[in-house]
């Protein structure tokens, strides 16, 4: 009796884990002040801004960078020819499920606030940014899960200036991950089979 409790309540905890949203806060900017934050119950993880890194120096030549450069090109894209179809499929059926399924955007907002030299210049874009804006939210609405939304376009005739910026709120759960995870391990055992093929065919006619 006392297994089955344990079982239960093991059971119990893993669906809530499972459950639980997995969040993403994101903002963007126009002059650079980018912040993406990743949040887990009570946990939180920064993604972006990044902590700087010390720049990594090597002894190469600059040739031979060059060279090396070269050829890892050229086999990219040998690789990438030969994978594309694979990954062409692979990537579309994944972000259809995290678009349509995975993910709902729970907070959406759009604001800019600009001006061009020209006050008739700054009414057509205007217009093209009102256009550009409510279309793409409009298509997020048709297909994806869209909760709350605000947007914000004010142009200024009077004054040259370019401010914007997006913020976005949006969650998922841990059930949608495994299911991407499997997708994508899916689409990479097929390319890394296609890559395993191409490196083979060059040894062989080497």
């Amino acid at each position: 009796m006392a297994a089955v409790c344990i079982l239960l309540a093991v059971a119990a905890l893993l669906i809530v884990l499972f459950s639980l949203h997995i969040k993403v806060n994101m903002s963007f900017t126009a002059d650079g002040d980018n912040k993406i934050e990743l949040r887990y119950g009570f946990l939180k993880f920064r993604i972006l801004p990044k902590k700087a890194r010390d720049e990594v120096r090597t002894e190469k030549t600059e040739d031979k960078r060059k060279e090396e450069k070269k050829r890892d090109n050229g086999r990219m894209l040998k690789l990438l020819k030969a994978v594309h179809a694979a990954l062409k499929d692979g990537l579309f059926k994944i972000a259809g499920y995290i678009l349509t399924k995975a993910v709902t955007v729970s907070e959406l907002n759009i604001s800019a606030d600009f001006g061009l030299d020209d006050p008739a210049e700054t009414g057509i874009a205007a217009g093209a940014a009102y256009a550009a804006v409510y279309n793409m939210i409009g298509l997020m609405d048709r297909h994806m899960k869209l909760k709350e939304r605000t947007v914000s376009i004010t142009p200024d005739f009077d004054e040259e200036k370019f401010l914007a910026g997006a913020y976005a709120s949006l969650y998922t759960n841990i059930w949608h991950i495994f299911v991407i995870g499997g997708m994508f391990i899916k689409t990479a055992v097929k390319i890394l089979y296609k890559a395993w093929r191409l490196r083979k065919n060059e040894q062989s006619s080497e």
